[in-house]
């Protein structure tokens, strides 16, 4: 399963995503996760 999040704020899911059920999850290769910073995509600073 790939999840990706798209926020503003993906420093905010680094702990989440490699810790607890969701970590160990990652580590058995069942789940990947991506963070996607939606700023990346503007065309202006906002």
């Amino acid at each position: 399963m790939r999840i990706t999040y798209l926020t503003l704020f993906p420093e905010m899911y680094e702990n989440f995503m490699h810790t607890s059920i969701v970590g160990r999850a990652r580590e058995k290769g069942i789940v990947a996760m991506d963070c996607v910073q939606i700023r990346d995509f503007a065309h202006d600073k906002y």
